[in-house]
Parts: C-alpha cells; structure tokens; sequence
C-alpha cells in the first residue's frame, strides 16, 4: 500500500503529492481560508458580501414599490375626481411600463448577477458551477464565468508550480545528502577495494608459484605415470596371483570338507557297526535269566555303548552344524505326542528316584505343526536328559507353551523345569559353550561332552529360537526353549475322537497336584465331567455319595504310588464292595514304566493302565474302548511291551539283506523273539534272486546299503525293475547322516533304520508296514 505524504504547506493551503500514480487527489484540498464544512450553507449568506448585495436588492424592492405606489394613487385620485379614463390612463401606463422596466431588470440584470455571486460565494474555485445557476444567466454574461473559470485554472497551474518547486527543492536536499553519504560510503569502499586489491595482488602471486610448481610436475608427469602403471600391473599380477591361491585354498578346504564328512561317515559307519552288535546283544542278555551281578554288568554295558553312541551322534551334529550342512526338514507333526514320547524315553532313567514326571502341554497349542520334528524332539531330549543327572527327588517338568504368533507361523516355548541342585550364576553362560561344563574338574560327579546343550542352542537357533537358562543352586534349573513352525492344515479334534462318551463322569485319584490338573484339563476339553481326590481312602465313600446323590461315576483312573494307601488297595477295596454299581466301576491304573506289572494290576482289580505322563490320544482311546461297551470289566489286562505296544509279529515273514554275520544274528534273534519267520541275504543279488523265486513269502525286507557284488540300491532297483513295487524295502545302514537318509528315500524306499537297531525303532518300523 502507496503511502501519501505533504510536500509543502504555504498560507495555509496544503498540497498533497502522492507516490501512488493511480491514487485520487482528494477533492477537499481545498483553500483553508474559504473552505467550510459541508452543511454550512447559512452561515455562508451571513457572510458581510452577501449581506450587502441584499440591501441594495432591498432597496430596489422598496424603490420599485414606492413608485408603484404613487402611479397607483395619481389613477386613483384621478378616478375619484371624476375626471375620467384619459386621466387614468398615464397612471396605468406608468405603472405598466414600470412593471415591464422591473421585469426586464430583475430578469437580465439582478437575478443572473444574485445566481452568479451567490455562485462566487459559495463554491470554491476547484468546485464545478452549477448548471441551473449558469442557465439563469444571460449568454452575453455567461463568457464572464469562462473567463472565472480561466482565472481559477491559472490560479491552479501557479500554485502547482509553487508546489512542484517547492518539491524539487526539497529533492535536491534530499539528493546533496544522499550524495554526501555516497561520497563519505565511497572513501570506506574504496579503503576497502584497495585492502582487496592488495590481497587479490598476493593471491595472484600464490597463483603463478603455483602455476610454477604445476609446471614443474607436469614435466614430470609423465615418468609418474609409467612408474605408477608398472606399479599397477606389478598389483594386479599379484592380485591374480592371490586370487589363483585363494581358490585352490577354497577347492582344498571344500576338499578337506568333503573328506571330512566322508570321514565322519566312515567312522559313524565303522563305529555303529560293532556298536549295533553290543547294544542289541546286550537287550537280549537283559531279558533272559541273570542273576544280580551279571545283571548289573549287563545293564552298565548297555549304557556305556548308549553313552558312546550318544557321543558319537553329539560330534556328527556338532561337525554338520559347524560345516553348514544341517538342513531342517519340513513336515507335518504333533508337538503333544513328541513331547510324551520324550517323557517315555526319558523315564528310564530316573529310575527308582521319587521323582515325579509331569508333562504340560496348553490347550491352545495346536494339534499338528510343520517343522522338523527330529531336530526339536533332539534338543528336548538334551535338556530333559540332564534332568535326572542333577535331580535326587521332586519333579522334573516338560511345558509345551504357545509363544508368539503370526498369520503363518508359531512360536512354541518350551520349558522343562526340575528340582536339581541347580546352576550358580558365574556358570551359567559357560555351560553353553562347546566341550565345556558347569563343573570341569578332574573330580567332577556327572560326566559327559558338553556338547549337549551347545548343539541345542545352535539347532534352536536354525529353528528361529534360543535357548536361556534360569537357576538357583539347590533349589532347581528352568530351561526355555523357542522355536518357530508353520501351521498346518491337519488338526485333531479331540471332541470328534470322544463324542460317543461326551457328558461321562470320571474320578481321578492322584495324590500329585500338577498330574491331577493334566488328566482334568485333558478331560475337559474332550466334554467329560471330572472330580478329582488326592487320598486313596476317601474313593469308596465318595463313589457311595455319588449313587446316593443320582450322579454315578463311569470310571475312575488311580494312581498306583500313592502314600498311605496304594493304588492297588484302592481297587481292591473297590471290587469288594457290596454294591454293585461300585465293584463293577472301570477301574484304570496310572504308573510309571518301573511300576508297570500287567498281571499284578490284573490281580488287584484294574481293566486298564496308563503309563505317566498319560498321553491324551491313549487316555481317550482306553475310554472309549471301557465306555463305549467295547471292553467288558474284568477282562484280563492284555499284555504289552513296556511301552504298551504291540510285540507279536507271528506269521510274518522277512527278510535280511545283512553282509556282517555279527549282524546278521543280531537282526535275526531280535525278528524271531518278535514272532517273525527271517531268511538272510549276504549280497545284493542274493537278495534279488531269494525274493524273485518265492515273493509271497516275504512281507517286509530289510536293505543294507553297504554290501559286496551289489549295494542296497542297485538291488533295491532291480527288484522294482522286475515289477515288484508292493513289497515295502526299508534302508539299513550305519550311515547317521542326514543326506544318507534323504537318499534312502529319494531313491524310493519306504523308511529307513540306523544301527545301532534298537527294539523299540524296529518295533515301530514292524507296526508301521506289518500290523
């Protein structure tokens, strides 16, 4: 926004300049003198000039009256007398003629020149003339009012001027102080401009001694170069020379690699061998008739060889682990039947300690994982496996927990918990490390590689867990492991599997609080009705309460250990009630392996048992079948292997590709004491010819891999080739690595067995293709 301002004020009139070209100069600057506020016509008139132009008005009014006056008494007097109408005739004459004389004067003369002073009088020079005052004057006055109007212009362009030259004047002082500024600004700069000259004067010399020495090594610029071009081809001679010894140390190393796998093969093969002899005879020679010291030895044979082959499985870990060539597999499993069947191949060795064996796993865990189901149920062995070690009596507690999850995948942290003598803190990180322990000394009470918890770690690490420790000496250790599985779309619906027991009531008597909680969660989310005691004594009347109240029990399950009164004399003091409903109630034994004795638990009453931890899948599968009308009570309790599965093979027949005749018998014993009919084949042609001359003979046939004139495989090809692709042919070798098994079965075999066999693997491998 132009702001406007006042140049030059002169007797009392102001003229106002602008900076703003576009701006309207106000029409009010106007003579100070003369200007009156809008308004103010009045007191204008009361000005002395108007005043004295309306007397003489006035006296011409009353001149004209007065006139009139006497003509109009001479006619009247005339007309009085008599003296007739040519006497009156002058007096009206005369006062006609004196009306058109005053007409003709206020008309031509007196009004225009009131319209014109009034005009003078109250309109300033600047203002326009109003046009009904400029018609009111005659036209030969009207060039007076150009001639006003002419004036008031000039009057206008002087006093422009004035203004004008008084603004100039005013300039021109501004201007001779500005000059004097510049002039007094141009000293400093030029002070300045010399102090800039003088350094642009060094700077230009610094420039031509720079320009000297740029000189002189340009001259020289041209042995720089050749020198540092044989420099560069002397590097880069040595470079391919690096480069050349770099990959024959990478094709050593991978050699080296390579021999060192085959080397570990060898060996796991060469060691495995006599080792599978030891442990299989040494099973045997337990179950046959000792007495207590041979026993003994046998038994410390027996877990010798295990702790030698378990040093030998740390080490092929330990070494695929470091080498990079562990592979995890990706399949679906259950992680609640993995984590029972590591409390069943733990429990033996705990023993006859009074500890207790609890196996917890969440409700929300799902059924069914994809991950590798080997590699987690290994390092639950580790941790569940040191337990017994450091643990005299209590509890030793393995937790399935869901962990955190995604859309895809699962978190599962595990946690196994005992009430050992515990771990002190400055040994903690220690005993992750490999080949080390919490007690290194030459004294020390419980041996091992200390590679057990190392390789742990690292394969819960492959998993996209890890394993921490938490420990207080004497009062226990807590491991938490973590791992991460895809879901899988197969799932188990333990609802569907009991449906026809659904709304059962079960008693449950165990005098362990966790085992009580297990059995009534499981039993709970399978739709049963649970009450629960934690002394024998009190089974009897609470089963009498229960007929009495209309609300009978279907079963009761019942610890065997239990202090003050055992399991066994709570079920006889059941079958001998007088009452029915009780004596004929399902009665189910819990035990551990050590306390398992079918015909004992017969003897006392029991239809069924259960090894702890119970499994949910064989808890619901002996309901159904007590329940649902399959198993009548009193039955005779079936017998069963230690795992209670099943150990009868009679009939079938199979055969044993096995070159090593220590092997040979081995396998051979072990199928027979099974029921198996076994014919053995010492290469592998003579596999092929015994099976093409009679194969209905055969139901099953063991391969191994390493025999003279033909391997496993080719045999295993020929047979397929001759259209024998029914009989299934599981891999046998000494070979543990796990490319070794991948190639078993990419070349087409149904399964695989390492050596050392033992009974329980080939009992499984026999119900999975003969049962």
């Amino acid at each position: 926004m132009m702001k406007r301002r006042t140049l030059i004020s002169q007797e009392n009139k102001e003229i106002v300049v602008s900076e703003d070209p576009d701006e309207k100069i106000p029409e009010d600057t106007v003579d100070r003198k003369t200007q009156e506020p809008a308004g103010s016509d009045k007191k204008r008139f009361s000005q002395p000039g108007v005043r004295f132009a309306r007397r003489y008005e006035w006296g011409f009014w009353l001149l004209v009256i007065l006139i009139a006056g006497l003509l109009g008494a001479a006619a009247t007097d005339a007309w009085i007398r008599g003296a007739g109408l040519w006497a009156m005739m002058p007096g009206g004459a005369g006062l006609i003629l004196l009306a058109a004389t005053v007409w003709l004067l206020y008309s031509l003369f007196i009004n225009p020149a009131k319209y014109l002073i009034k005009h003078l009088a109250l309109h300033p020079r600047s203002a326009e003339a109003d046009a009904r005052a400029i018609q009111r004057v005659p036209r030969h006055w009207r060039p007076w009012l150009n001639l006003i109007s002419r004036i008031h212009a000039r009057l206008d362009e002087l006093e422009q001027r004035e203004a004008e030259s008084r603004l100039d004047q005013k300039i021109e002082k501004n201007l001779l102080r500005r000059f004097s500024w510049v002039f007094e600004r141009n000293e400093v700069l030029t002070r300045e401009l010399q102090s800039k000259n003088e350094a642009l004067e060094k700077e230009i010399e610094e420039h031509k001694r720079t320009g000297q020495e740029l000189k002189r090594h340009r001259d020289n610029l041209d042995e720089m170069v050749k020198e540092r071009t044989a420099d560069l081809m002397r590097a880069n001679r040595q470079l391919r020379e690096a480069m050349e010894e770099a990959r024959i140390h990478a094709k050593n190393a991978e050699e080296a690699n390579q021999a060192k796998s085959q080397f570990l093969a060898n060996v796991s093969h060469e060691v495995r061998t006599p080792l599978n002899a030891v442990l299989g005879f040494t099973d045997m020679l337990i179950d046959t008739s000792l007495d207590e010291t041979q026993l003994d030895f046998a038994k410390t044979i027996r877990n010798s060889s295990e702790a030698l082959l378990s040093l030998i499985n740390d080490i092929l870990d330990f070494s695929k682990i470091e080498s990079g060539e562990l592979d995890l597999e990706h399949i679906d499993f259950s992680p609640e039947l993995l984590a029972y069947d590591v409390c069943e191949l733990i429990r033996p060795q705990i023993g006859e300690k009074p500890i207790e064996l609890i196996c917890r796993v969440d409700q929300g865990l799902p059924s069914y994982l994809k991950g590798d189901p080997i590699r987690f149920q290994q390092v639950l062995l580790n941790l569940m496996g040191n337990a017994p070690k450091f643990t005299e009596s209590g509890e030793i507690t393995l937790g399935l927990h869901v962990g955190e999850q995604s859309e895809n995948r699962l978190q599962i942290h595990a946690t196994v918990k005992d009430s050992g003598i515990g771990i002190s803190e400055d040994k903690q990180a220690r005993i992750f490390e490999p080949f080390h322990q919490a007690d290194g000394s030459t004294t020390r009470k419980y041996g091992g590689t200390g590679l057990g918890l190392s390789i742990s770690r690292q394969l819960a690490q492959l998993m996209g867990g890890d394993i921490r420790l938490e420990s207080e000496v004497d009062v226990g250790s807590t491991f938490h492991f973590t791992a991460w599985f895809e879901r899988s779309d197969k799932g188990v619906s333990w609802q569907e599997v009991t449906a026809p027991i659904a709304g059962r009531q079960i008693l449950i008597v165990d005098d362990n609080q966790a085992n009580l909680d297990l059995l009534k969660n499981a039993l709970y989310s399978a739709g049963l009705r649970v009450s629960d005691l934690r002394n024998g004594m009190e089974v009897v009347p609470t089963l009498q309460r229960a007929i009495v109240a209309g609300n009978p029990f279907d079963a009761c399950i019942i610890d065997i250990h239990m202090p003050g009164m055992s399991g066994y004399e709570v079920a006889r003091q059941v079958r001998a009630s007088e009452n029915a409903s009780i004596s004929n109630l399902p009665l189910i034994a819990a035990s551990y392996l050590v306390e398992r004795d079918p015909e004992l638990f017969a003897q006392a009453g029991f239809d069924q048992s259960l090894v702890k931890p119970i499994r949910r899948e064989r808890l619901f599968q002996v309901l159904v079948d007590m329940l649902a009308g399959e198993k009548k009570t009193g039955e005779p309790i079936k017998k069963e292997s230690r795992q209670g599965v099943q150990e009868d093979f009679s009939d079938y027949g199979v055969l044993v590709a096995e070159d090593n005749a220590v092997n040979q018998k081995l396998i051979q014993m072990m199928l027979r004491k099974l029921g198996c009919r076994v014919a053995l084949a010492g290469t592998g042609t003579e596999v092929v010819d015994m099976f093409s001359r009679d194969p209905a003979v055969y139901d099953l046939i063991f391969m191994d891999i390493q025999m003279p004139e033909m391997d496993g495989f080719e045999a295993f090809s020929a047979l397929r080739e001759k259209g024998f692709t029914d009989i299934p042919v599981v891999a046998m070798t000494a070979h543990a690595m796990a490319e070794h098994k991948e190639e078993c079965l990419s070349a087409g075999m149904n399964d695989y067995i390492s050596k050392p066999i033992r009974r329980p693997e080939l009992i499984q491998v026999l119900q999975r293709f003969l049962s």
